[in-house]
């Protein structure tokens, strides 16, 4: 036996992971076939067979040591597999970054090896290790409260097991060994104290390869040293459909379940149940949480990545409010969230860390939140829980939290936050769709550049105004380019009889947007108004056009320039914008944004907005400075605040 030291080089980045793939390219058929079995050219089992037996061989473990490993290798098409994959001659196959000496290869290459669109329909994603290390520590550490402030202090040994009820190619796995392995178990014990169950069978096969490969790496012969029976533990089945089998859980005893699910829609699948707490459009991530939840033993713990849709989405908010309720046998000790993107997916994600306690509640209520970020999982701060609060804000602010943000004005936090005075009160606002958009596009001219004087506009050519053409308080049309339709524009304006002939339901549509308003930009870093006093600008999709009576459009935008609301907003619908610091509201979640209690600052305020009338530049942002840091004493906001406000607003 080959004793080679632990693997050091567990992190592959997906820059060389993709160099190495484009050099195995000659070994794969073409993306669209790469999850076909043998025969023909090597498959993905096929590949992920050679790697295993190529890492094997590092290790100096016979294939043979590796349960089923034989089997799929003599499957193979030898014709156009590469000769020697193990035993002395190392073979053709080009070296992965940092070597071979990595039992994580087996289960990086059975999920990179899929085509991307089996990829993104599976859900199947190689979750970095760092990541992996990152939430089973951040979990460890939530599960011993007197360690609550130090994330590296190992916990008692709370967990009988650590699970993954989607184990994919093992990465949570091959992070549980680890975590054992620190915590005093021999490489033999640790592999007794893990377990895992994935819906393909070859991702099974590439986990216990890993598993084999991992012990090998630790010094113990997997054919010799491990129990008999031990790749049982990893089994093939949708954990979703039916009661886990006991080799995930050890009797009574709680243990850790960790692992990324796969985050696709279940629509068009099938019916999981528990429509009380999630609704048709929850994902399969919520869905495996919540399953998860219900199939551990009594004092066990919880982390599956989610996207960040965890924090807001609608279909969820059952869920969320379960776990909050006073009586819950759960209890969310932790959130971690980054704004980074860790996957291929392009989706940002977070992992909740959730206690279960069986009948009897683990405390009186939602007690404080411990909060980690970045890629590595470190702890950031906490969120503690204030009566009243209402479980949306609550959500959101631990997203927000952890992405840097100072936590909200108690007085917003409250299910009734502002008192229960709304905007809705004096607006109503609304937003083009589909229709509007391709009308307006058709009937788009370039016209001269009047457009702050309403006795130089043009009658029946209007100002078309774009979100990239307003900044708080500014309208750049005229002065900057700007795109819509596919095409540059300096001075787009809509011609009123094109519309008409285009659509008369649009027409209509567009004399009522003819009056003063606010136009509102979205997916904005903070939220963007710009007062259209004079009634004569177009919203083209997305702006969201904000009508009031034309006393109260400075009143308005005050409000909408308040750093209080501003974070409300953010924590209100967080995780639901295109980008993690981008603000996203629809034309009736305007309607939600809380009133101030100070209406003389408020007054103050709006006296401020009137005086940016046709300011650019330095001027108007020093002006929404201004009214910014007015409205943050009118929602009694602390002065960090307006810092935070600032910082984004540039």
């Amino acid at each position: 036996m080959n004793r080679l030291a632990a693997p050091t080089n567990g992190d592959l980045s997906r820059r060389s992971l993709k160099q190495w793939f484009a050099q195995l390219d000659g070994l794969c058929p073409p993306d669209a076939a790469r999850e076909a079995p043998m025969p023909g050219p090597l498959g993905r089992d096929a590949l992920v067979a050679l790697v295993a037996a190529r890492v094997a061989a590092e290790f100096q473990v016979q294939p043979s040591a590796l349960p089923g490993l034989v089997e799929a290798l003599e499957t193979m098409s030898w014709a156009s597999a590469p000769a020697e994959p193990f035993g002395g001659a190392p073979g053709p196959l080009p070296a992965p970054p940092g070597g071979w000496a990595n039992p994580r290869l087996v289960g990086v290459v059975h999920e990179w090896s899929l085509a991307a669109e089996v990829r993104k329909g599976r859900g199947a994603w190689y979750t970095p290790s760092t990541v992996v290390a990152g939430l089973v520590r951040f979990a460890a550490h939530l599960a011993a409260p007197t360690s609550r402030s130090r994330p590296d202090v190992a916990p008692p040994d709370h967990w009988a097991a650590i699970v993954d009820p989607t184990c994919g190619g093992g990465a949570f796995l091959i992070g549980g060994l680890d975590f054992w392995l620190g915590r005093g178990c021999t490489p033999t014990e640790a592999v007794g104290r893990i377990a895992g169950l994935d819906i393909d069978s070859g991702a099974t096969a590439a986990s216990r390869w890993a598993v084999a490969l991992w012990a090998a790496s630790h010094g113990v012969d997997p054919g010799q040293d491990l129990p008999p029976g031990w790749e049982l533990a990893i089994g093939c089945g949708d954990s979703l459909l039916e009661s886990w089998p006991s080799s995930m859980l050890a009797g009574e005893s709680p243990v850790l379940v960790a692992g990324n699910p796969p985050f696709v829609s279940p629509l068009k699948s099938h019916d999981y149940g528990r429509s009380d707490l999630l609704g048709p459009y929850a994902d399969l991530a919520a869905r495996h949480l919540l399953h998860a939840l219900g199939q551990v033993p009594a004092g066990s713990s919880v982390v599956l990545v989610q996207p960040q849709s965890l924090f807001s989405a609608r279909d969820i908010d059952g869920l969320r409010r379960e776990i909050d309720r006073s009586s819950s046998p759960w209890t969310l000790a932790g959130m971690w969230a980054t704004p980074r993107p860790v996957f291929d997916a392009g989706v940002r994600v977070c992992a909740p860390v959730i206690h279960t306690s069986g009948p009897q509640p683990l405390s009186s209520g939602p007690a404080t939140v411990a909060v980690a970020a970045e890629p590595d999982v470190q702890l950031v701060g906490s969120v503690d829980h204030l009566a009243g609060e209402s479980t949306s804000t609550r959500w959101g602010q631990f997203g927000t939290t952890a992405l840097g943000a100072p936590l909200l004005p108690p007085a917003l936090r409250a299910d009734d936050g502002g008192g229960g005075r709304r905007l809705g009160q004096l607006i109503e606002a609304t937003a083009g769709f589909r229709d509007e958009y391709y009308a307006m596009a058709r009937a788009c001219v370039e016209g001269p550049s009047s457009l702050h004087r309403p006795e130089s506009s043009l009658v029946g050519q209007w100002p078309l105004v774009t979100v990239g053409a307003v900044d708080p308080l500014m309208n750049w049309w005229g002065q900057r380019d700007t795109r819509f339709a596919g095409k540059t524009w300096r001075y787009p304006r809509v011609d009123q009889a094109l519309l008409e002939a285009e659509s008369e339901k649009v027409g209509r549509w567009v004399r009522r947007q003819l009056r003063p308003k606010v136009l509102l930009a979205t997916q904005t870093k903070v939220l963007e108004p710009y007062v259209d006093r004079h009634g004569i600008c177009l919203p083209a999709t997305p702006m969201l056009a904000v009508h009031c009576e034309p006393d109260d459009v400075d009143l308005v935008a005050a409000v909408l320039l308040a750093p209080p609301v501003v974070l409300w907003a953010w924590t209100r619908w967080f995780g639901a914008a295109l980008a993690p610091f981008a603000i996203k509201l629809a034309a009736r979640d305007v309607a939600e944004l809380p009133l101030p209690s100070d209406n003389q600052a408020w007054q103050e305020a709006a006296a401020l907005v009137r005086l940016a009338d046709g300011a650019q530049g330095d001027e108007a942002a020093a002006l929404a400075l201004a009214v910014a840091t007015t409205m943050n004493a009118a929602y009694a906001g602390t002065p960090d605040l307006v810092d935070w406000w600032a910082e984004r607003a540039r």
